[in-house]
């Protein structure tokens, strides 16, 4: 070892074994796992036993023995203590151009990380290099304190001169790593969850002013979350999936089969397969997928009110039972029924034919994901501007509704600026870190907005339900006989509490380490 960390290609091989761990860490948790703490959708499924600890964050009945939990925990410090090991080894002043550009590539994913477990667990331990077996037992960090360590990270990298910056909004080589406008946009979200306003349009308005990003439009716009949108010209962050065959990829396969729809042609009586099986595996016999991350009736009302029943960019997000028929060509069975399901189908991340390797096994994706794209920045801008009185506040938000086809607005209120964030970053994993925010910030009240989660299971089914007093009967607009019903759950913890405002450290920490403290409320025992 004493060797090794020595070589510009040892720099960037420590590097690339810092963006494989980040990726998978940020794919996991964005997409996978944040985004059932909110109320975009479910988890979905074939049942309410499916899914496992995907339900108990779906339902909000999780606890600190929650794999999940565990996992984003400790992806995250392992994504850190990769960081820890470029910085450790090749910070130093008189290194080259490549070196420097590892160590600011290091800061910034080590800023990122810090970002997500301050968010999510309110104080976590501040770990700044790679500790020995003995130093492992680190107590909480105030989160005033990791607040300001990732302030002057990202204010220093910003700085320094040593992130690439993109030539123009089209170039999609410099686009692979977090640029200067990369870390700026992150600097600003950072302030902007400080409720440091000025400060955070300050940062937004350099990446706005670079010209080096744009709303992708038309094929592009249709092509966002797919392998022919990679390097987007949206995207000031992605994982960078490579295509070949030795090198496999970061999208893992859970990702793609369980985001299809669930079971192909055994749920569904097909009237097109042209178009039903654009969306199936990597034959035309693979079944589809297991039916998770389903939207939610409240995504789908504020789509509606926003842009009407048959909007451009809802039709590109979520599709209703009766634009299932006109764009996929297929209906529910007569004899079948979704579970967790509200007669919306989830449109977008979901994986085409075209977004598949020609030689792997179902559900290997080749496509880029984003963790922050140009629309984001925007609103938040849009929010910044909101808050300190900026005139041009108004006019970055209408960027995201001319380009998504809705009515502009002649003035901000912080409603519109909430319901645009939820429609336009839905099912991307930052709809609870939203919500946190505004909390915090006094802008609502978020115990109440997720009160009733997890409270009922619901279904949508062809078949009526049976007349029972358990079951609630709810008119649907579609042109045919369907029904949606709620059957309550049976969790003693279901719906939204308090304390789940944070999540709990996990409990096979606490049990190495008795200097972390417990967030308050949470209980160890699973039902």
């Amino acid at each position: 070892m004493d060797t090794y960390y020595q070589t510009d290609e040892d720099a960037q091989e420590a590097l690339a074994a810092l963006y494989g761990q980040w990726a998978s860490c940020f794919v996991n948790a964005d997409y996978m796992n944040k985004v059932l703490l909110a109320d975009d959708c479910f988890t979905g499924g074939n049942g309410p036993s499916d899914g496992g600890d995907r339900a108990g964050f779906s339902r909000a009945f999780y606890d600190a023995n929650c794999g999940l939990v565990k996992s984003m925990y400790s992806g995250y410090y392992t994504t850190i203590n990769r960081a820890n090991l470029v910085l450790d080894n090749f910070a130093d002043a008189a290194a080259s151009d490549i070196k420097k550009q590892a160590v600011a590539e290091a800061r910034f994913f080590r800023a990122y990380c810090y970002m997500e477990l301050v968010t999510l667990w309110g104080n976590p331990p501040l770990v700044t290099r790679v500790l020995s077996s003995s130093e492992g037992k680190v107590s909480n960090t105030p989160a005033s304190e990791t607040w300001a360590f990732i302030e002057s990270e990202l204010e220093a990298i910003v700085n320094s001169g040593d992130l690439t910056e993109k030539q123009s909004n089209t170039d999609t080589q410099a686009g692979v790593r977090p640029t200067k406008q990369t870390a700026q946009a992150y600097l600003g979200k950072a302030y902007l969850i400080q409720g440091k306003y000025a400060e955070a349009l300050t940062q937004f308005k350099a990446v706005i002013n670079s010209g080096k990003y744009a709303l992708a439009t038309g094929d592009d716009y249709a092509n966002l979350f797919h392998l022919k949108g990679n390097y987007s010209s949206e995207y000031l962050l992605s994982n960078n999936t490579v295509q070949n065959a030795s090198n496999g990829y970061y999208i893992p396969w859970t990702f793609a089969i369980l985001n299809n729809w669930i079971w192909g042609n055994s749920k569904f009586r097909i009237y097109d397969e042209a178009k039903f099986y654009q969306f199936c595996g990597y034959d035309a016999e693979t079944t589809l997928g297991y039916g998770f991350f389903n939207p939610t009736s409240k995504l789908a009302e504020v789509f509606v009110a926003i842009e009407g029943k048959d909007g451009y960019r809802l039709n590109k997000t979520i599709l209703s039972h009766d634009k299932m028929h006109d764009v996929v060509g297929a209906w529910l069975q007569g004899d079948s029924q979704h579970f967790e399901h509200t007669g919306w189908y989830r449109y977008k991340l979901l994986s085409r034919k075209s977004d598949q390797y020609p030689y792997t096994a179902w559900g290997g994706c080749a496509m880029n994901l984003p963790a922050m794209r140009y629309a984001e920045v925007l609103l938040m801008a849009a929010e910044a501007g909101f808050k300190t009185g900026d005139p041009e506040a108004v006019g970055y938000f209408n960027q995201v509704r001319v380009r998504a086809q809705a009515p502009t607005v002649s003035a901000l209120t912080m409603d519109i600026i909430q319901n645009e964030f939820f429609v336009e970053t839905c099912f991307e994993g930052h709809r609870y870190q939203d919500l946190q925010r505004w909390d915090k910030n006094g802008d609502i009240d978020m115990t109440s907005v997720l009160a009733d989660k997890g409270k009922k299971n619901v279904y949508f089914t062809t078949q009526q339900p049976k007349s029972d007093d358990k079951y609630e009967r709810i008119a649907t607009e579609f042109e045919y006989d369907s029904w949606l019903y709620y059957v309550p759950a049976t969790e003693s913890r279901a719906g939204f509490s308090a304390y789940e405002k944070l999540l709990p450290y996990p409990q096979t920490e606490l049990d190495v380490n008795p200097n972390i403290v417990q967030n308050e409320g949470w209980a160890v025992t699973s039902e």
